[in-house]
């Protein structure tokens, strides 16, 4: 039988004072007697929601430590974004995309969802789905063995960064022999331990690995710059008018990679990128900075950029604005940027009731890069699912080629990594459709031993394998710098 709620203290609502023990609500109670109930009534998983204010204002405070259990972090300075999660209180994995498979888990999840009601003005967030998906259909290997083909969870612990402050969502599956108590512990730990963590200042992470690192390509300059001249053959021969390679370099250094201090420096360091880390194997991290927005959906106002055309930052302020007007007017890179702008275009409008692309492409200025930037927005279709879109968009021929079948099958034939998740949807997406997803460039795999670090480079008619070459160590240097510089730049 349910013990009474006077066997719980109420809380005050407030953040928990540094040590002490937190202590439900009455919303709270309520919401533990009425999920128990309901999973004792219908006999099928019924997963409860609650939330507390916390003190501290950034989730990413919580870098500081060894976790045991998956986790992941997203930060978006542009977006005003910043959320950390670690544990599953649901997930759902598929060997390859299946998007029906990933909607259908998602609502069967919502059925058995209950949240405690809240009387304060933080905003309301619908349950949130975190994840990605590989590149390319087919088997994970090499690095990847352990990773799904798209996986995709309910955090047990979720630190929003509100507009109102920090705010944890914990979620936990009620269980047949549960009582309020034994329910009310299970969300209690791990509050209490996020909030003591929250305490940790953010320089209490491990330094940058000894420099240099000892970096082994997969394969040589040479065989790069042959497979340019392959791609580009085949550009000149045949229906393909893109081909996107891609490149992987291996770093070891004397003291293990740590992603929490990577994580850490990569926001530091690219403040107008998606900062991202996901760990779904133990000891395994995908980790990144993109600059790139697949796609975002926030009621029916859709937001998404074509990204492609690549030129060096230069050593001064005239140097760079000579080099970014020369990459605005260069034929090769704006070839490049107008294939990848057509074809968003031409996807987002099946989608759309509205769409305006930006007239000409603005260049978007990186720590060592800059890119031609077209913004491209929209009004979508009622009831469209953010899903449904990144189903269309990927893989965008910014990562693919285009035409997009010609590109994946000379790719097939002529790539021999197994790209894994670089290139590929990450983010979230909620019961409503909403979500924001961005494409998983400027990344790396880690763990404890090594980090493999990818980059591509779009190959059109007028490409030089030097200058392809160039491109692909501008982009590399994202990661090479978040593992041996402590500063901002590159």
């Amino acid at each position: 039988m349910t013990p009474p709620p006077t066997s719980l203290p109420a809380s005050s609502g407030e953040p928990p004072h540094a040590g002490a023990t937190p202590t439900p609500g009455a919303a709270h109670l309520g919401a533990m007697e009425r999920a128990i109930e309901q999973r004792r009534t219908l006999q099928k998983p019924v997963h409860l929601r609650l939330s507390f204010a916390l003190p501290g204002d950034d989730p990413w405070a919580l870098l500081g430590t060894d976790q045991t259990e998956t986790w992941s972090a997203f930060h978006d300075a542009v977006r005003r974004v910043s959320v950390w999660t670690e544990g599953i209180a649901w997930k759902h994995e598929t060997g390859t995309s299946d998007i029906d498979s990933i909607r259908n888990a998602a609502a069967a999840f919502a059925e058995g969802f209950l949240e405690a009601s809240r009387n304060d003005d933080s905003p309301r967030l619908p349950p949130i789905f975190f994840g990605g998906q590989q590149f390319a259909c087919g088997t994970q290997s090499g690095n990847w063995a352990h990773w799904p083909g798209s996986a995709f969870f309910v955090p047990r612990l979720m630190i929003w960064d509100s507009p109102g402050g920090l705010r944890a969502y914990l979620v936990n599956e009620v269980r047949e022999e549960d009582d309020v108590a034994t329910l009310w512990d299970r969300f209690a730990a791990p509050l209490a331990r996020a909030e003591e963590r929250l305490k940790t200042p953010p320089h209490a992470l491990a330094p940058p690995v000894d420099v240099p690192c000892d970096e082994r390509p997969l394969e040589t300059r040479d065989a790069w710059m042959q497979r340019v001249e392959e791609a580009r053959r085949a550009i000149e021969t045949s229906p393909l008018h893109k081909v996107v390679l891609v490149r992987a370099i291996t770093s070891t250094a004397a003291q293990p990679p740590c992603p929490y201090g990577t994580l850490r420096r990569l926001r530091i360091q690219n403040p107008n990128c998606t900062v991202f880390g996901v760990s779904l194997s133990p000891g395994e991290t995908f980790l990144g900075a993109t600059p790139e927005t697949l796609i975002t959906i926030a009621g029916r106002v859709l937001s998404s950029h074509a990204v492609a055309g690549t030129a060096p930052r230069g050593h001064d302020a005239r140097e760079d604005a000579r080099i970014g007007e020369s990459l605005l007017h260069s034929v090769k890179d704006r070839m490049e940027h107008e294939v990848v702008t057509h074809v968003l275009a031409t996807q987002l409008s099946a989608h759309c009731e509205q769409i305006e692309v930006a007239r000409q492409p603005v260049l978007l200025k990186l720590p060592a890069a800059q890119h031609l930037n077209s913004p491209i927005s929209g009004w979508v279709q009622s009831h469209t699912h953010i899903l449904d879109v990144v189903e269309t968009l990927h893989p965008t021929p910014a990562l693919g080629g285009a035409p997009a079948a010609e590109a994946a099958q000379w790719l097939e034939e002529h790539e021999a990594l197994c790209r894994g998740w670089f290139g590929a949807p990450i983010g979230w997406f909620d019961l409503e459709g909403d979500g924001h997803f961005a494409v998983s460039i400027r990344s790396a795999w880690m763990n404890a031993e090594e980090v493999v670090s990818f980059a591509g480079a779009g190959i059109v008619h007028g490409s030089r394998p030097d200058l392809e070459w160039q491109e692909t160590e501008l982009k590399l240097s994202t990661i090479r710098n978040a593992l041996t510089h402590d500063g901002g730049g590159a």
